[in-house]
């Protein structure tokens, strides 16, 4: 039984070395290098990232309680400050356009 135990987590290895060498460049590493913007959680289950920001701001505009919302019911292995301070930083960077509807700020950004 033990043979069992050892090829899922060999099949978990294979995984996690799938998903983490996929944004890395070819140069063979399998430490993850966090770029400015962008977060690595511990759980590595869901990511806040500047691509799943833009993927939501791009489909309709959003409050930064709505982007909030989206990645604190997923596991992100983030606290809440954490989760806001890293929206926080990636919307700096992607400049959405703002627009205020019902009162509220919404944020979009144009394909």
């Amino acid at each position: 039984m033990g043979s069992v135990s050892e090829r899922t987590n060999e099949a978990t290895a294979a995984k996690r070395l799938r998903l983490d060498s996929g944004p890395q460049s070819l140069s063979g590493k399998s430490t993850p290098q966090p770029q400015s913007g962008k977060s690595t959680p511990s759980s590595g289950d869901v990511q806040v990232t500047e691509d799943a920001v833009r993927r939501y701001l791009t489909r309709k505009p959003m409050t930064t309680k709505d982007l909030l919302k989206k990645f604190q019911t997923k596991k992100t292995g983030l606290s809440r400050e954490q989760t806001v301070n890293v929206l926080a930083q990636i919307l700096k960077h992607l400049n959405p356009e703002r627009k205020m509807i019902n009162d509220k700020m919404h944020f979009s950004l144009k394909e």
